[in-house]
């Protein structure tokens, strides 16, 4: 009985820790450990002024592709295409792979690393005219102004 109550507990954290690693709603928590999160409402993918200013609104700015690299190897995963920081273009936070073959290469795969399988990050220049932006968490030593980003470091 013992062993079958332990079984149950290790079940019970392993379905915690995944369901950790789903994409919220912006805004996030300061103290909530996620680096990036999706807008709830949707905006033009033809000029990402709107969607930047609802991510600044929330102390987040509209994600990079580096930014959703790191977000994936940290166990952030999402199938919804959404707007990133490069206009005309969306990603997921998933696989390259779609189905038993197939895939998303060249340009419209950033990480190609290893076998195609582990591929990760798609983005297309094919987006919705509108949709859901990935906004990720500043930095608190990098701001912008302006337009112009500065990079507070300590020498």
């Amino acid at each position: 009985m013992k062993t079958f109550v332990v079984f149950l507990g290790i079940c019970s954290l392993s379905f915690f820790e995944i369901g950790a690693l789903e994409l919220p709603t912006c805004p996030t928590p300061s103290d909530s450990g996620v680096s990036v999160c999706q807008t709830s409402a949707k905006y033009p993918s033809a000029c990402l002024d709107d969607a930047r200013e609802a991510c600044r609104e929330d102390g987040h700015h509209l994600c990079s592709l580096d930014e959703l690299k790191a977000a994936f190897d940290s166990g952030v995963r999402s199938t919804n295409w959404n707007l990133l920081d490069v206009r005309d273009r969306d990603a997921r936070i998933h696989v390259c792979q779609v189905g038993s073959g197939k895939r998303y290469d060249g340009d419209e795969c950033f990480v190609k690393v290893g076998p195609y399988a582990t591929w990760h990050i798609p983005n297309t220049p094919r987006p919705y005219t509108n949709a859901n932006a990935f906004c990720c968490k500043n930095d608190p030593a990098t701001f912008t102004y302006h337009d112009v980003k500065i990079t507070i470091e300590i020498i």
